[in-house]
């Protein structure tokens, strides 16, 4: 029997030191400064870092906003069009015939042929340059530049999200590989107990009941394990779908972020620096700038507007035949001026259009200054919560520790009297499914610890392949918008 418990023990040290991670030494609650430590290279050879490198490179919905956002700069380009002349080409080319049914001589007797053919040829060039539209280039240009910027903060929110939605697939998938193994111990040490129980029946040391007891516990276990499978085959599932590869056989926890990348240790210091980077922060704010601007455009249909406009023209008409003469005529055109446009009523659109347009940009803009309140909130409470969290699993997780070791002595302290008749056979397994508790809640906690992390850096805005430092090909999104500025043509397509 001694062997028996001694094998229990081995078993469930076993699986408890496969679940346990190196941490290092824990952080102090007491601020004395406003990061924790100084930042360190990532490992990127680490398997972990490995599958957010793939994220970064493969993940469709990423793609698409980097699309979205190509699409986005080109409203900056067309915006400076105001600022850029029209320049137009026109031509035309005529030939005409004219048949007459009645014969016809000329004064000197000569017959008239009954046909009669000209050819017309003309061009113009015609260029017109606005001088001045009420504000509303200048302010349509600013809002643009800010809205661009806004979309720039929300693309970094959604590359934010995406490698988060991968941290989290990663370790839930290393959390329910491990829960897996602990409920497959767990099935073991069930069967064995069965297996001890039976055999003390058979010597009239217990009774069936003792019997049917473990038998109860057994069976759940089994369940428990059937339950372990499928939330692993799920994992897995997301890990394909997050990652876009089938996970390794064996993916090591990585170690926490925050030993490698600075946070502040004042949840206030944390809570105002969320405020100031947070990637939702920072669009709600441009969104509100670009607002405020579109009320200026919108205020400038209402004023008057200069243009300058100018054309050449030529004009050949040749092949001419009438009762006349057969001669080619040409003509050459141009001129210049200045045209200005004072809206009375109507506005572009008529009925009074323009000035709904402007009130309603007033509004839109009222409402960008509440949803930045409205962000601000929400961001405060995100950030909040992710430092909150952070700070629970790290403290549980000594506590927890603790009763991992206490319950293991529990319940061997709980066999060895079991065996002399001082404890029944459903104290041992409370006893076990005691320790199987602590064991998994250790586990998540230290799997949510390292989710809280990388939470924190969310908050931060520093979850991004710039903030981790990924050895990967940035996309171009601001050197495509700095290119398409001055391109007046085709322009040009990123690879990626």
């Amino acid at each position: 029997m001694r062997k028996q418990h001694l094998l229990l023990c081995a078993s469930l040290t076993l699986a408890v030191s496969w679940a346990q991670l190196s941490f290092a030494q824990k952080e102090s609650k007491v601020s004395t400064g406003v990061v924790t430590n100084v930042r360190h290279d990532l490992p990127m050879d680490h398997p972990f870092y490995k599958a957010l490198i793939n994220t970064y490179n493969t993940s469709n919905s990423l793609l698409a906003a980097v699309r979205g956002q190509y699409a986005a700069a080109e409203s900056v380009s067309q915006a400076l069009a105001g600022w850029r002349p029209t320049l137009v080409l026109n031509g035309s080319g005529t030939r005409q015939g004219v048949e007459q049914q009645v014969s016809s001589v000329t004064t000197f007797g000569t017959p008239i042929p009954p046909r009669a053919y000209s050819t017309n040829y003309a061009a113009s060039l015609v260029l017109s340059q606005n001088l001045y539209a009420g504000g509303s280039t200048e302010a349509g240009v600013a809002s643009q530049r800010a809205s661009f910027a806004a979309g720039v903060a929300s693309f970094t929110n959604t590359e934010q999200q995406t490698l988060f939605a991968s941290v989290q697939a990663y370790l839930d998938l290393c959390l329910k590989r491990a829960t897996l193994e602990l409920q497959q111990k767990n099935v073991d040490t069930k069967r064995k107990t069965l297996e001890q129980t039976r055999a003390r029946m058979e010597v009239g040391e217990l009774t069936l009941t003792d019997v049917e007891q473990t038998n109860s516990d057994y069976a759940s276990a089994l369940a428990q394990e059937v339950a372990a499978k499928a939330d692993l085959i799920t994992a897995e599932a997301t890990y394909f779908a997050a990652i876009g590869e089938q996970p390794a056989k064996n993916l090591p926890l990585p170690e926490p972020v925050t030993h490698f990348i600075p946070v502040p240790t004042a949840k206030t210091d944390f809570v105002d620096l969320s405020l100031k980077n947070a990637p939702a922060m920072v669009q709600a704010m441009l969104a509100a700038q670009a607002a405020k601007h579109n009320i200026d455009v919108r205020r400038g249909a209402l004023l008057p507007s200069v243009d300058l406009q100018g054309s050449l023209g030529r004009n050949i008409t040749s092949d001419t035949v009438n009762r006349f003469s057969a001669a080619d005529a040409r003509s050459n055109t141009a001129s210049v001026g200045v045209q200005v446009r004072i809206p009375l009523y109507g506005g572009s659109a008529g009925g009074g259009s323009d000035w709904s347009t402007f009130r309603q940009a007033r509004q839109q803009a009222t409402q960008a200054k509440i949803t930045v309140r409205a962000t601000e909130d929400s961001t405060r409470q995100s950030a909040v919560s992710a430092y909150e969290s952070w700070i629970s699993f790290r403290d549980q997780i000594p506590e927890l520790e603790k009763g991992v070791e206490a319950a293991r002595l529990a319940l061997q302290g709980v066999q060895q009297e079991s065996l002399v008749g001082e404890r029944t056979i459903l104290d041992v397994l409370t006893a076990e499914n005691t320790l199987l508790s602590v064991e998994t809640s250790l586990l998540q906690a230290r799997i949510r610890y390292l989710q809280a992390g990388f939470q924190m850096l969310v908050s931060l805005g520093q979850l991004t392949a710039a903030g981790l430092a990924l050895p990967v090909s940035p996309y171009p999104i601001q050197s495509y918008a700095k290119d398409v500025e001055g391109f007046i043509f085709t322009g040009y397509d990123p690879e990626r």
